[in-house]
């Protein structure tokens, strides 16, 4: 990027946050030709930051997504489960490699329409480098479709450390040696891929997100907070693997200041975590507002173990 230009003022990224901004009911679908998977993940840190301060909802699979066309069906039945948010949704899907793409590429022009039904908001399609030349041999209703064909290289996106005037808040506080570990049911990796990226974004790197493993390996390891997000799904499949992670760490009073407990959907928590208050984690709106709050426990803890230490 030339040297006194910003973010905000590359041609590229001022077009997406138009079509964002303008984006109604209708579903637009935006095609993203990113240079390699860095620009690709730097775009899509940039675009949860921009959907942060313009308290739109932003959606993204985690790393350990299982199939990558199978959790935009998920975000066709959550869309269905749940009352339409205020600001319609952006979701960014970066596309797989090689022939899984191409398989993928099938699957969205047969499901284009349903999409469309189902779904509001933008949809960022992100492929890499030669991804605008596939999609018409092998989704021609989807490219007549799109809204815009984009392509961004290196030179277009600021490193991540340029990224404080994105931040959701201001100030920063040193993270070396501290990470947060996260335990969570399959159903709700929406909500951890959220948390997980808003921790990115402040500095705090996530140890764990994948959602098939009831614990992270030594979930309360040196320089670590263990994050449990709180679902009916996680009391009858993660529960008692947590119970034993306790056990093997001493009891719940020698683990008690690491453990953070967030309410994805209302049950019951087990008896180790009935002391704690589960910070609401359910809709958009319970994310921006108890985000800050989460975010100072969390300083607060980096402290007591880095005293520890």
């Amino acid at each position: 990027m030339e040297a006194g230009r910003s973010f905000d003022d590359n041609e590229a990224w001022r077009e997406l946050t138009t079509i964002i901004e303008l984006s109604r009911r209708r579903l637009r679908f935006v095609l993203v030709e990113c240079e390699d998977q860095a620009v690709r993940t730097r775009l899509c840190k940039h675009l949860h930051a921009y959907c942060m301060i313009e308290q739109r909802p932003f959606f993204a699979p985690p790393p350990s997504a299982p199939e990558a066309i199978d959790w935009l069906s998920h975000q066709q039945q959550r869309a269905a489960e749940t009352p339409a948010a205020e600001h319609p949704s952006v979701l960014f899907f970066p596309m797989p490699e090689g022939e899984e793409e191409i398989f993928c590429l099938y699957r969205l022009n047969e499901n284009r329409d349903n999409l469309r039904r189902d779904l509001r908001g933008v949809l960022i399609l992100a492929g890499l480098k030669g991804f605008r030349s596939r999609v018409p041999n092998h989704a021609p209703d989807l490219w007549s479709m799109r809204e815009k064909t984009l392509e961004l290289t290196e030179s277009d996106l600021p490193p991540l450390s340029g990224m404080k005037e994105h931040r959701h808040e201001a100030g920063a506080w040193p993270t070396a040696g501290f990470e947060a570990a996260l335990s969570f049911a399959h159903r709700d990796h929406e909500a951890a891929a959220d948390l997980c990226r808003r921790l990115d974004i402040a500095g705090i790197p996530c140890a764990h997100m994948d959602p098939s493993a009831a614990m992270p390996h030594d979930p309360f390891a040196s320089g670590r907070v263990l994050l449990v997000l709180l679902s009916p799904d996680w009391v009858n499949t993660h529960a008692e693997a947590f119970a034993k992670a306790i056990e093997n760490a001493g009891g719940i009073e020698a683990v008690r200041g690491r453990i953070v407990p967030l309410m994805v959907r209302d049950c019951v928590p087990p008896g180790d975590l009935r002391g704690y208050t589960p910070i609401p984690w359910t809709t958009q709106a319970e994310r921006d507002k108890w985000y800050p709050r989460l975010r100072k426990m969390l300083e607060v803890r980096w402290f007591k173990l880095h005293e520890q230490a």
